[in-house]
């Protein structure tokens, strides 16, 4: 029999295949199901301790293009006390590691760490750290020392792995350089694409999600998504092989060059 034992930001799994931040992960029955058709871990929606009033539903369609998605802010993020709850019985109710996801809207360590740590106490055996909601952050000329000491300190305070989750809205390259600065050992990859959504040329482009007459963007999920992520991988090589030839600290968990290194994440 093949030997599916793999390792997963320093966690043990029985099996490489990861179930992504998604849908599949967002209360403890999807988890348990999740572990039942074979899950050798998990990573959970994300969560906040901030809600910003725009209550909605998700929407979603899937044509030749892939699989479109739109929703809202506190639709998609849950609440942290929604999050503590659910985390709790997953980790009581299911035997792989459950890691959960967290995001805040702010470069200001405090918030992250009251969040983080409650996350922490529901037993999970890692923190994704989401930055998708982080682009207008970009704007602040102390960014880069900014992410620097968020980063350092979540790693420094937390007694559980961190893993902040790039996306398309930061640059590899720069996004690379800051985490290697903070002493980041794991990186997660790849956040959704946010597009304009999808409209109807033969009906007089009205929107073709349902009940969306006022969603100006979507997630748009597909094979198209492959080269981008060879792409992300390669900036991140480039940044990351001259230091850990001269290190061992460093540890990639990327779907590039070495298959007993790799976790497959499915969303």
């Amino acid at each position: 029999m093949i030997d599916l034992t793999s390792s997963f930001i320093g966690v043990r799994l029985n099996n490489p295949v990861v179930i992504a931040s998604s849908p599949l992960t967002e209360n403890t029955n999807a988890i348990m199901k999740c572990e039942e058709f074979g899950a050798g871990a998990v990573i959970t929606k994300s969560c906040s301790s901030t809600r910003i009033g725009d209550n909605g539903f998700r929407r979603c369609l899937i044509d030749k293009q892939g699989w479109w998605a739109a929703s809202s802010f506190d639709r998609e993020i849950q609440d942290v006390k929604e999050a503590v709850r659910y985390l709790k019985e997953s980790v009581t109710m299911c035997t792989i590691p459950v890691f959960a996801s967290v995001s805040e809207l702010t470069l200001n360590p405090d918030m992250w760490i009251t969040t983080c740590k409650k996350v922490q106490d529901t037993g999970v055996s890692g923190i994704q750290l989401d930055l998708f909601y982080f682009e207008n952050a970009l704007e602040d000329p102390d960014f880069s020392q900014k992410i620097i000491e968020l980063l350092y300190t979540l790693k420094d305070t937390l007694a559980i792995p961190i893993f902040p989750k790039l996306n398309i809205n930061l640059p590899t390259i720069l996004m690379s350089g800051l985490f290697k600065k903070a002493g980041i050992e794991y990186i997660s990859i790849l956040d959704s694409i946010s597009l304009p959504a999808p409209f109807s040329v033969a009906n007089d482009g009205k929107p073709t999600l349902r009940f969306a007459s006022n969603i100006r963007k979507a997630s748009l999920f597909g094979g198209w998504q492959y080269p981008l992520t060879q792409k992300y991988l390669l900036e991140l090589d480039s940044v990351y092989t001259s230091y850990a030839t001269t290190s061992n600290h460093m540890k990639m968990h990327l779907t590039y060059r070495e298959a007993r290194k790799e976790s497959v994440c499915f969303a």
